[in-house]
Formats: C-alpha cells, sequence, structure tokens
C-alpha cells in the first residue's frame, strides 16, 4: 500500500504532470521560457512529414501528415 502512495506522489510532482499542451506544443514536452532556437529546432521537428499507414479492406491506405499531426493523432490519453 505505501509503494501505491508513494507511486502516486512520484507521479503527482513529475513534470509530465504539470506539462502544458497547446496547438503549437501537443505533447506539452516544451516547457515555459524555453528558449527561441530550442523552440525552432521543436518546430522544425514536428513540421517534418511522415506517413500514416492503414490497413482498410486489406489495402495499405498511406495518408500524408507531419509529425505534429501523427503525435496529436496517437498521443496517449
Amino acid at each position: 500500500m505505501n509503494a501505491a502512495f508513494a507511486f502516486a506522489a512520484l507521479i503527482a510532482v513529475s513534470p509530465l504532470a504539470v506539462a502544458q499542451t497547446s496547438p503549437s506544443d501537443p505533447l506539452g514536452v516544451e516547457p515555459p521560457g524555453t528558449p527561441p532556437d530550442i523552440v525552432a529546432i521543436w518546430e522544425e521537428f514536428y513540421n517534418q512529414q511522415t506517413m500514416e499507414v492503414q490497413v482498410v479492406n486489406g489495402i495499405c491506405v498511406e495518408i500524408p501528415m507531419t509529425r505534429r499531426q501523427w503525435f496529436a493523432l496517437h498521443r496517449a490519453r
């Protein structure tokens, strides 16, 4: 029982618990006050093209999207 409380306490103080998501940062990985050069690197990463591949009736369908869209679509809820 104490282990469960300790785990809950660790999660409560985790940076992930206080991360704020926004349309420009869907995963909440950029802490407030991030330097502009670091933000530019994240933006470049998020805006790279990738493919979502789905199987529909036995046929692979490729859907082009950005990494930002892919992460927003597949983020853990």
